[in-house]
């Protein structure tokens, strides 16, 4: 099964894959750091995403391992950026 890429600002990847005797992490092709255990490469991609997440952006985790993993941190509504709106505080001689 083949997984969609994204594409656009609002969503970034990061692929933690085997690299020389360790683990390599990329987000979006640039390295981020290597690391000696696997399990030390995902969870700091996946900490990642996780704070993107927080930010409003889509995080995809991709592992390539014997066993394929996904994993994916969308953003709650809440932590959605609001729209900028001006509004009236207070005028003069409003009733």
């Amino acid at each position: 099964m083949g997984w969609a890429e994204p594409n656009n600002a609002s969503a970034r990847k990061h692929v933690v894959a085997p690299w020389l005797s360790g683990w390599r992490v990329t987000l979006d092709d640039v390295k981020q750091g290597d690391f000696a255990q696997m399990e030390a490469a995902i969870a700091f991609a996946c900490g990642q995403a996780r704070e993107q997440a927080y930010a409003g952006v889509v995080g995809i985790v991709v592992v390539e391992a014997s066993v394929k993993e996904l994993h994916c941190f969308t953003p709650s509504p809440a932590a959605r950026r609001p729209e900028a709106r001006l509004r009236l505080v207070s005028a003069e001689g409003a009733a």
